[in-house]
């Protein structure tokens, strides 16, 4: 996702991602230093992270011209490609690994990309510069879903879930929602939308019904998960309801119809 908002120059959703990448090496450093993880793994992640990284914090700034861009973007975007299948079938599927997903993944993404070069080399460009964008939404899309399941199957494994982190994460994606819907990026409207709601509430949903099985509590206070989905939906509400109105459309509720049916 780093790469796809640096080829759209959003320099600062770029830093936001950054941060991301930085909290996400920490802890599977922690991860190596405990030997959990490989080193050879985990030096492949590091090496990613910080070409992925610097190339981006310098694209988005203007530092780096598009011929030094364009093959960093497509290899991300081929590598999006075939781990993108594999973290999916994994989260899925655990103990049948398989490369069926990933040769599917790369024939549909190269006959997307040869349709794109049909239509013009411009389009063939665009096509290029989605495909990182893509491959990050759908991993982020689906990652909170098996905690979910778990959260709500069996309640009483919530004792180990931090509600800071809940609250970070739906700030955050909430945050990048306006920006999202006034570029009419498809892509970052849905991963930011879906963060806040799957990420940060649904999980806040969780707590709340769950009850602490040493106390006899809530997890979340209802008091407290009240004002914080009250908060949350007015605020959805009125970015929704000003996007529209900043956008001449008719009602609020136009407004994600528009970013991924309107004429953009």
């Amino acid at each position: 996702m780093c790469t796809y908002l640096a080829s759209k120059k959003e320099a600062t959703a770029v830093n936001v991602q950054l941060i991301g990448i930085v909290s996400n090496v920490v802890v599977l450093s922690q991860l190596w230093y405990a030997q959990v993880m490989p080193l050879q793994a985990f030096a492949g992640v590091l090496a990613a992270s910080v070409a992925i990284s610097v190339a981006g914090l310098l694209y988005s700034r203007g530092k780096m011209t598009d011929r030094s861009w364009l093959p960093f973007e497509a290899l991300v975007g081929a590598v999006g490609v075939g781990a993108a299948p594999q973290v999916l079938w994994a989260s899925f599927v655990s103990g049948h690994a398989s490369l069926a997903p990933s040769l599917v993944a790369a024939a549909a993404a190269a006959l997307w990309l040869k349709q794109k070069q049909l239509q013009s080399v411009q389009e063939l460009r665009r096509g290029i510069s989605q495909l990182p964008g893509l491959c990050a939404t759908a991993m982020f899309a689906l990652a909170p879903i098996p905690q979910l399941v778990r959260n709500f199957s069996d309640l009483s494994s919530l004792t180990g879930l931090s509600l800071g982190t809940m609250l970070l994460a739906l700030i955050g994606n909430a945050v990048c929602i306006p920006r999202a819907l006034f570029t009419r990026d498809a892509a970052w409207t849905f991963g930011s939308t879906w963060g806040c709601l799957l990420m940060g509430w649904a999980q806040l949903l969780s707590l709340y019904l769950g009850v602490n099985p040493d106390t006899g509590a809530r997890f979340l206070a209802a008091p407290v998960f009240a004002a914080i989905s009250v908060v949350l939906f007015s605020y959805l509400g009125w970015v929704v309801s000003t996007d529209a109105r900043a956008k001449g459309l008719p009602h609020a509720l136009s407004s994600y119809p528009d970013v991924y049916f309107g004429k953009r």
